[in-house]
This record gives structure tokens, sequence and C-alpha cells, in this order.
């Protein structure tokens, strides 16, 4: 049975997602382009803010707060399923294109904020692909973490 979803209003969140085999077997950077651009056109139809997002050939991760109202479950079903109908258009295919449910944790402060950030950012370095985060063009930071900016949910 699976594990219920943790949400909290006004949170930021630790998301990340596994693509499915055939998606890791053609990725490129066509496709990691479209990705970057799909969770753009996500942040403003559910008014979210990212912190920072990386996109690797095997998964991604972001740091997320969902809009007023807004529910992160139905900001990642809407991704994964343009993406999904996105890839099976496009290489004539079909299926899913994600290995399994997307993982999401609540970041519970500012400690942790800045924990997670560093940790996406340093997703491409550790995986060997460059010397700096700033060098990956699929590493992309959206609003810097300052104590200023975040507000934890009472």
């Amino acid at each position: 049975m699976r594990k219920p979803r943790q949400l909290k209003k006004n949170a930021y969140y630790h998301v990340s997602n596994k693509f499915h085999r055939i998606v890791q077997i053609i990725m490129c950077d066509r496709i990691k382009k479209y990705l970057l651009a799909l969770i753009h056109a996500a942040a403003e139809k559910f008014k979210m803010k990212i912190k920072n997002i990386c996109i690797l050939d095997t998964h991604f991760h972001m740091e997320i707060q969902p809009g007023e109202d807004e529910n992160l479950s139905e900001i990642m079903k809407y991704i994964k399923q343009r993406f999904t109908q996105w890839i099976n258009r496009t290489f004539d295919s079909e299926g899913s294109a994600w290995k399994d449910r997307f993982f999401s944790r609540i970041i519970e402060d500012l400690t942790d904020l800045v924990r997670v950030f560093v940790y996406i950012e340093q997703n491409a370095v550790k995986a060997g692909l460059v010397k700096r985060a700033a060098d990956y063009p699929f590493y992309q930071v959206w609003e810097d973490v300052t104590e200023k900016e975040y507000y934890p949910m009472e």
C-alpha cells in the first residue's frame, strides 16, 4: 500500500522523479529543453515559486513552492502528463515517460531549504558532467535562497 503524500499549505518541497528507461535511452538536450520549458509554463499556470532545478539523463530535481491554493500533486500531474504526451507524439511511442511516482518531501526550515538547494545545485557536478554547476545548461536558479524570502508555515 502506498504511503500518503505529505502536503502542507505554503510549504516548499524537494521534488524528484526518475525517467522511464526508454526516455533515459533517448535522452538528449532537446528533451531536457522541452521539460524546462514545460516547467516554466507550469510555474506560470500554477503561480508556483521555483528555487532551482536540475535535469539529468535519468531524473530531475527541483525545489518548489506551489502557489496559493495550488496542490503539489496537481502541478506534478500537469507536468508529467504533458511531458509524456509530448514524448509519445515526438518519438512515436506509448506508455509513461516516468519510472514511478514522483518523490516529494516538505522542506521544514531555512537550513533545510539551503541544504536542498545545494544538493540540487551539485547534482551535475557529482555526476561528473561539469566542474561547476553554473556550467551545466540544465541547471537553473530561478530564485536565490534568502531568509527574507522564506516564510515557513506554522
